[in-house]
């Protein structure tokens, strides 16, 4: 086959390793250059190839480009999903503020002093467990409030721990003073007899501790009372039939950085991160005598 190609088109291989390009040209075009129409495939000589390098070059860095560009976007549309769901992230950076009291989720309780006579409330976030044996609690409050003068007097309060039922009414106590209503009536709660102090007890929370002061240290803008926990009043409800309580039931709220919440679902028990599981038996029954499951 005759092969008809200009003077500078360009062949496409070498003729061997290590040897220089060669152009092509056609019979006529070797005879006018002095060469015989046999030996038509002459070197190259001072040709240009950086032209296709330079293409090559500029498409891998374009890719390259494209590449980076479209990873930043999508990381940050994952971050801002992640951000929004409530994902914790690793490299999250932390500011220094100055010192403040912040510190969360904390009761929202309904702190019941005084007596059946002159019984008073008030919502209390700062009030927490501090000892075991013997039960000891406290409760923070400021010595302009009421209840302080009322709680100074018979040394006496109770701990009514508050559902959800009732978060507007322990909003109301947290907000109005005993001085110019009476904040039973206003909310319409139920003043109901103690066993063991002489103050109330807020009749319609599921769970109240009786406390006794022990001590009251002042700490500056507020002064704590150190109480012994004498007795603790349950709803019938909330108790199983093995006689274990069964707090769950209770639907209490949570008090967070000026907002009130309400407990959600449980993410294990006490000790859960170390339990081992109950090994099977040969008859396929777990440890507590039941078939699992299949999924």
């Amino acid at each position: 086959k005759k092969l008809l190609l200009t003077e500078t088109a360009p062949l496409s291989c070498q003729a061997a390793r290590g040897a220089a390009p060669f152009f092509i040209s056609s019979p006529e075009t070797a005879g006018l250059s002095g060469l015989s129409p046999q030996n038509h495939v002459r070197p190259c000589k001072g040709r240009n190839h950086s032209a296709k390098y330079d293409s090559a070059s500029s498409i891998i860095i374009m890719s390259f480009v494209f590449c980076k560009t479209f990873i930043n976007f999508f990381c940050r549309i994952q971050l801002k999903i992640l951000w929004k769901e409530g994902y914790p992230l690793l490299f999250m950076s932390k500011i220094v503020w100055k010192p403040g009291a912040v510190f969360a989720p904390v009761p929202p309780a309904l702190i019941s002093c005084g007596d059946l006579e002159h019984p008073n409330l008030m919502t209390a976030a700062w009030t927490g467990i501090v000892n075991t044996h013997p039960p000891m609690t406290y409760v923070s409050i400021r010595p302009q409030r009421y209840s302080y003068e009322l709680i100074m007097q018979n040394k006496e309060f109770a701990v009514n721990l508050t559902p959800a039922s009732l978060i507007k009414a322990a909003d109301f106590c947290g907000v109005r003073s005993g001085r110019d209503l009476n904040k039973w009536e206003a909310c319409g709660l139920t003043p109901a007899e103690a066993s063991e102090i002489a103050a109330p007890l807020v009749a319609e929370c599921p769970l109240a501790l009786e406390c006794r002061v022990r001590e009251i240290i002042p700490l500056g803008s507020h002064h704590m009372f150190l109480a012994e926990i004498i007795a603790l009043d349950v709803e019938e409800t909330l108790i199983n039939q093995e006689g274990s309580l069964c707090l769950e039931k209770a639907g209490l709220a949570a008090y967070a950085h000026g907002k009130y919440f309400a407990l959600g679902a449980q993410l294990g028990t006490f000790g859960f991160s170390v339990r081992k599981r109950k090994k099977k038996s040969k008859t396929g029954k777990d440890g507590n005598g039941k078939y699992p499951r299949k999924k």
